[in-house]
């Protein structure tokens, strides 16, 4: 074909003018473009439900475990234990972390927008 005689049209087809078929065949999209199309589509609707995700739960990141503490903090860690409780409190970074150390299992406390800095307990250990 002459440089000339072709013309594009969006789908990146060329439109030969010497073409004698259906004059619809042409102008049908590519089947390989739809399925990007729904792929992206997909994509799209995934991301959507991420940021709505992390919107309610107030965290960009969801903690399932802390190591560490808060080293500089004196008297930062507290015992919590008592006759039907195996728990400790402390601080790290920007969560408080009751640590079971009989189950190993930890709650972690989120929501502090700055580091903590200071802890206390009461004395019946219940605050």
């Amino acid at each position: 074909l002459n440089k000339m005689e072709e013309e594009e049209f969006p789908s990146g087809r060329i439109q030969d003018p010497d073409y004698s078929g259906h004059p619809d065949e042409r102008d049908y999209p590519d089947p390989e473009d739809s399925k990007r199309h729904s792929v992206q589509d997909e994509e799209e609707e995934e991301e959507e439900e991420q940021e709505i995700a992390v919107e309610s739960s107030g965290n960009a990141l969801n903690l399932q475990y802390v190591l560490g503490l808060n080293k500089n903090i004196v008297g930062g860690v507290h015992d919590l234990s008592g006759p039907s409780r195996t728990e400790i409190f402390y601080p790290a970074a920007h969560t408080g972390v009751i640590y079971d150390y009989e189950d190993g299992k930890q709650k972690l406390l989120q929501g502090h927008c700055n580091e903590i800095t200071a802890t206390a307990c009461s004395v019946d250990k219940n605050w």
